[in-house]
């Protein structure tokens, strides 16, 4: 992750959430593939199989600039009471 100043960095760094996407079944197939068979002794069979990798267009995205220019660490207390005045804030420009 990139940041031009340390201060941002850590901010990005914290406001991380979530774990890797990892696909633990590559393959499926229509009429034979069971949903959950590991939980259900008589488990569907799946009708459609249909795939999507949203994680080639992650990186791309990360590579462009930011909308609104360079950044600004700005540190809140509250940020559930400083929620209003950044969106009023973006909102005027």
């Amino acid at each position: 992750m990139y940041a031009p100043s340390k201060k941002a960095y850590t901010h990005l760094k914290a406001a991380v959430s979530g774990g890797p996407s990892i696909v633990f079944t590559r393959y499926r197939e229509a009429g034979v593939t069971r949903i959950r068979s590991h939980q259900y002794a008589t488990a569907k069979s799946c009708k459609q199989v249909l795939g999507y990798d949203a994680n080639a267009l992650y990186l791309g995205t990360m590579l462009n600039d930011m909308p609104y220019g360079k950044e600004k660490v700005t540190d809140n207390e509250n940020p559930v009471q400083a929620a209003p005045i950044i969106k009023s804030a973006v909102l005027n420009g």
